[in-house]
């Protein structure tokens, strides 16, 4: 088996745990921002915080993953089912929104940017592996 035929196994079993899928896009993102870090022609000042991003983002994930594999904090779905987790995500949500109406509009028109793109690639995966959209469905 090839290198590539490994990653591709491997990138599979990944999927299909809700860290692993967390794991695959933070892979990316760090992929991402490495190539934009040696491809573009920032200055030294501007390139730094990149640097420092590169450096410190992995041991930050690593760190907080250990945190919650060794306290028990990671929740599964079905959490959900108990009343009381639903009603602490949705003051978490209220919460985040609290904080997001102070954000200035070029953050805004940046993540609606970003929104648009995840938004493309999660419906033209979804439709290419639907169940329903194979033959013989």
């Amino acid at each position: 088996m090839s290198d590539s035929q490994i990653e591709v196994v491997v990138a599979k079993s990944l999927a299909k745990n809700p860290l692993g899928i967390i794991a695959l896009f933070i892979v990316l993102v760090y992929g991402f921002a490495s190539i934009v870090t040696a491809a573009s022609s920032f200055t030294h000042e501007e390139r730094l915080p990149l640097i420092y991003f590169l450096i410190s983002f992995p041991v930050l994930v690593l760190a907080v993953f250990a945190w919650l594999v060794s306290t028990g904090k990671i929740f599964a779905p079905s959490d959900f089912k108990n009343e009381e987790n639903y009603v602490k995500m949705q003051l978490s949500a209220a919460a985040c929104l609290f904080i997001m109406r102070g954000l200035p509009q070029s953050a805004w028109e940046r993540f609606g940017i970003w929104l648009l793109i995840g938004l493309v690639i999660y419906f033209l995966y979804g439709y290419r592996h639907s169940r329903l959209h194979q033959p013989g469905a």
